[in-house]
């Protein structure tokens, strides 16, 4: 018994991917008129008629090619193209102009900047990365002091109101020993 995997279970479980009537999606198309090879399709009408799909005698596109002589063996230009090993091997002047000529290497160092380019946008990356890494020990440093901070302000907030709360227990206690001493 051979074992499946995921994706192939899938694909067999798949009701849009079988050929079967079941799959309606089949169903459409044997039902869609214009992808039948009856007369009834338009757009196979319309292929039957068209002259530039018909046979070689009626095509014009056909006829244009056959005399155009550009395209014809007596063409100078597929003459060289077929001895195109003497042209690689260095016997093309054509080709050694073009060697001469500053700009036949432009892709080439074109292709060299795109490189470079990539290369400085990888280091400005780098750089950002490196700012961000800085920035979010600042903040954590920040965030860890100014906690210690306002914990010590709670601290100190807490003790003073304990002394004020004393303060406050004394001066009534020196009132009231002061209103006592008066009425005696």
């Amino acid at each position: 018994m051979s074992e499946k995997n995921l994706f192939e279970e899938m694909m067999a479980n798949n009701p849009y991917l079988s050929m079967s009537e079941d799959n309606p999606f089949m169903a459409m198309l044997k039902n869609n008129p214009y992808l039948s090879m009856s007369e009834d399709n338009p757009f196979m009408a319309m292929l039957k008629t068209n002259p530039l799909l018909s046979t070689p005698d009626g095509n014009p596109f056909l006829a244009m090619f056959k005399d155009n002589p550009m395209l014809s063996e007596d063409n100078p230009f597929w003459a060289a193209m077929k001895d195109w090993q003497a042209a690689i091997a260095g016997g093309n002047p054509f080709l050694e102009m073009l060697q001469n000529i500053p700009y036949v290497n432009l892709y080439s160092e074109w292709q060299q900047a795109m490189i470079k380019m990539w290369d400085m946008w990888l280091v400005g990356l780098g750089g950002l990365s490196w700012t961000q890494n800085q920035i979010e020990n600042a903040t954590r440093k920040q965030l860890g002091e100014m906690k210690a901070v306002r914990e010590d302000l709670t601290k100190l907030a807490q003790d003073m109101s304990r002394q004020a709360a004393k303060n406050q227990a004394v001066i009534l206690e020196v009132l009231e020993d002061a209103v006592i001493s008066e009425q005696e």
